[in-house]
């Protein structure tokens, strides 16, 4: 049974995805999909725009055949956290044989394995000219293509501007990290669809959507509660919230700000728009920032079933059979099993997911949505 690993958000689902998953099935013959998500925020610093039940039940119904959450601490994360708490969320299922992703073009399998180990070893010349670009004010991604650029060919690196690529190669440096065989295919993506597009034709069209700006209350009655109350700074080892930019918030912005104004007021060259929401999102939800890459268990201390396809059962007992961690279908008897830091990445997961139900009830009232130990599995 040759079941193939796949890393989406869904956010939200569309044309795209299903091209995505219809080819997996017949390009890669593939007998299951295993799929890991994010579930109320995304990585690019946002929370979902509709509600995670939702787009797995999308997900579902055009051919993933089992849906694993991908913890908020990675889902809410840099490129290479995200992709390294997605591939350790996989191969923990001890069934995956291949891991797919959506790529620009056709993935050139060489350049990718020496690019990935390069960046994973991070010579000490490599890191020199990095720090060097980045205190000249580049964006991250513009300085790392700058230090990489005495070490490969420039028109190669041209691969790296795009964010499915640095995706892909994110997942083979997770791949790599972890010693694994597995194998990392990349399937073009097909022109015309885009999360993005749907997700301005939604906001244009006044559809049901969860935005950012919805969380523009909250944000700035956590910012005062931690420095009226706790009388603390979010500033120190564990947070990308640095003194400059705890500081330019204290001095520049005013309760009337929305968060997309805060966001445009705090970003700089260096600190992109999506970089820049993605520490605020952090900031609200205390989740700490970790770059330390950690093994296998560090990433996935369990995998939580968000649904499955009633006709895929026998892929969920054979989960159950080859799992290296627990597995969480029913959270309420399933979350003893969970080591320390297991209750702690869950616990992180489950309080992101009341915020945004909180936020998205009050928005939506008639969406009903239930808390995560009345939600159970999604079966299709």
């Amino acid at each position: 049974m040759k079941v193939v690993g796949v890393i989406a958000e869904l956010n939200p689902f569309h044309e795209g995805h299903a091209y995505l998953l219809e080819s997996i099935r017949k390009e890669r013959g593939a007998d299951a999909i295993i799929l890991v998500m994010s579930t109320d925020f995304v990585q690019r610093g946002e929370p979902a725009i509709l509600p995670y039940h939702r787009r797995v039940h999308d997900a579902l119904e055009n051919g993933a055949d089992l849906i694993l959450s991908l913890p908020v601490r990675w889902s809410l994360a840099s490129a290479e956290s995200f992709a390294f708490g997605a591939v350790a969320t996989l191969l923990s299922t001890g069934l995956i044989d291949e891991i797919v992703c959506g790529t620009e073009g056709e993935l050139d399998n060489t350049f990718l394995q020496d690019i990935s180990e390069y960046l994973l070893m991070e010579p000490e010349e490599y890191k020199i000219k990095l720090q060097a670009a980045l205190k000249t004010g580049l964006s991250f991604p513009k300085a790392r293509l700058l230090a990489l650029s005495n070490q490969f060919d420039g028109n190669r690196l041209t691969f790296l501007q795009s964010a499915n690529n640095i995706l892909a190669t994110e997942y083979r440096k997770a791949l790599h990290h972890f010693h694994s065989h597995c194998t990392l295919t990349g399937i073009p993506r097909k022109a015309g669809y885009s999360a993005h597009q749907k997700r301005e034709r939604m906001v244009m069209e006044k559809q049901e959507a969860i935005l950012p700006d919805d969380f523009t209350a909250t944000l700035h009655y956590s910012h005062w509660f931690h420095t009226h109350i706790l009388h603390t700074s979010p500033y120190d080892k564990d947070s990308e919230f640095n003194k400059e930019l705890f500081n330019r918030y204290c001095n520049q912005i005013t309760p009337q700000h929305s968060l997309t104004q805060i966001i445009q007021t705090l970003k700089t060259k260096q600190y992109t728009y999506t970089r820049i929401s993605r520490i605020l999102f952090r900031y609200l939800l205390c989740l700490p920032y970790n770059n330390e890459k950690g093994s296998l268990a560090d990433y996935a201390p369990y995998l939580r079933v968000l649904g499955f396809r009633r006709d895929s059962k026998n892929l969920l007992s054979l989960l159950l059979q080859h799992a290296k961690v627990p597995v969480i279908k029913k959270l309420a008897n399933d979350e003893k099993k969970l080591t320390k830091d297991g209750q702690i990445l869950l616990q992180q997961e489950l309080s992101a997911q009341a915020l945004y139900q909180s936020v998205a009830g009050q928005k939506y009232p008639h969406w009903q949505l239930k808390n995560a130990y009345e939600t159970g599995m999604i079966i299709v």
